[in-house]
């Protein structure tokens, strides 16, 4: 059979030959909609989760801060902020009192050319546009703290701000449970102390592991994510209005209203069609991240390796497809494999947290557990220093698994590896 899996901008071809085991494509529900996405946005917005509609919420306001994610997450910007830009001149809110906060997290600055190619021109040339800096002090306030000790430092923008909506897309998250929602403020629009302090909960401190709580889909438990809410708390948000996504990006869905209950809605129905049951593990599985931007770095393209971990057995073998143009992603990730043995690691992950702690842990726990071949644009020497063994191309790897397998090895194949979400069945 013929493989055709994403890897940036193209496509990595290769001959998989069937074997005696089953192989079975693991992919997210596919939905489509006759709707345009307009239409469902303005629906959202028409129709709310628990709160009052959008005019009136906002009909005589001063000004509006719109919070939106930075270039790693697509959520159709393109589509829903010209509808929300008019609805609030058409409410008597110009553009001059419209400021668009880019939540960048710890992430880099984006580059003008990134920011236009994921903000519509009759957004980008009209409103203002501040890109979040967790790094600069002097743009944050600090607003309290959490039972659990996390400082909470926001951009000034969101303390300060009059009215506040936070637009994005639900997606599920490897250690906070759900992306969107509470994490487009933390760690969206976090100071990098708060980042830290909130990201360190999922280290499990008696092993060298991340807590079991953290998860995919895990809210109820999970200290990252109550923790974060309790910080959401502290935060003046008006309204939420979050897309669902097929995969080929299209908007199938959209929740608006009040943040937490609309963020809900969105969780279930991001449930029901990005986890997918699997009676079994399977000795290989050939994931690749669904191409850019979900492989636009190490950091991201994880996620997708995450996933393909929940559906192979321990001693199986993972064949990961990851462009990784744009690097590892994180100034502070490689140093966590420096450490000379387990017990020191461990030990400072508790102790000397530095961001990314989180994806360099579960990406060690991988890497003992399977073998790893990853097809990626990473040098071979920070691919071989990961635990992984780097292979030229898609061909390649598939012969390199091969050699580790049995004539009757089972294989999944996930080309949306970022959205889907393998879950065995009880």
């Amino acid at each position: 059979m013929q493989l055709r899996l994403r890897y940036g901008a193209a496509t990595a071809t290769a001959e998989f030959r069937p074997t005696r085991g089953f192989v079975t494509e693991l992919d997210i529900k596919h939905i489509a909609t006759l709707q345009r996405p307009d239409e469902i946005i303005s629906q959202a917005l028409d129709k709310p989760i628990g709160s009052y509609p959008f005019h009136r919420l906002f009909r005589g306001s001063g000004e509006v801060l719109i919070v939106v994610p930075d270039q790693s997450r697509r959520s159709g910007s393109e589509i829903y902020l010209p509808i929300i830009r008019r609805r609030l001149n058409d409410l008597g809110i110009s553009d001059a009192k419209i400021t668009i906060l880019v939540a960048n997290g710890s992430h880099p600055a984006q580059t003008v050319e990134e920011m236009q190619a994921t903000l519509p021109p009759d957004v980008y040339d009209r409103v203002r546009i501040v890109q979040h800096d967790s790094r600069n002090k002097k743009e944050l306030s600090y607003i309290g703290e959490t039972k659990r000790g996390t400082p909470i430092f926001v951009n000034k923008l969101i303390s300060d701000a009059e009215h506040i909506i936070i637009c994005g897309t639900v997606l599920h998250h490897y250690f906070a449970g759900y992306g969107g929602g509470p994490k487009m403020i933390i760690p969206g629009c976090a100071g990098y102390e708060t980042i830290t302090r909130n990201h360190a909960l999922a280290i499990d401190h008696s092993r060298l592991r991340l807590r079991a709580d953290c998860n995919d889909g895990k809210v109820d438990g999970n200290p990252l994510q109550q923790d974060l809410r309790e910080a959401f708390k502290f935060i003046n948000v008006t309204f939420l209005l979050h897309t669902i996504l097929n995969g080929h990006d299209d908007i199938v869905a959209a929740f608006a209203g009040e943040p937490l209950q609309a963020h809900a809605a969105g969780c279930r129905m991001v449930d029901d069609i990005y986890l997918v049951p699997i009676q079994e593990p399977a000795d290989l599985v050939i994931v690749s991240c669904g191409g850019h931007p979900r492989d636009l770095n190490y950091v991201q393209a994880h996620k997708s390796l995450h996933h393909a971990f929940y559906a192979v057995p321990r001693g199986g073998v993972i064949v990961f497809l990851a462009k990784c143009a744009e690097g590892v992603g994180s100034e502070t990730f490689l140093e966590w494999f420096d450490y000379d043995n387990p017990e020191k690691l461990h030990h400072a992950l508790i102790h000397h947290y530095k961001l990314n702690g989180t994806t360099a842990l579960a990406t060690m726990q991988k890497a003992r557990e399977c073998r790893i071949i990853a097809v990626t644009d990473l040098p071979s020497e920070i691919v071989t220093k990961l635990g992984f063994t780097p292979a030229a191309s898609l061909s390649e790897a598939l012969g390199m698994a091969s050699k580790e397998l049995t004539d009757e090895f089972s294989a999944y194949i996930m080309p949306n590896g970022a959205l889907t979400v393998p879950t065995l069945k009880a």
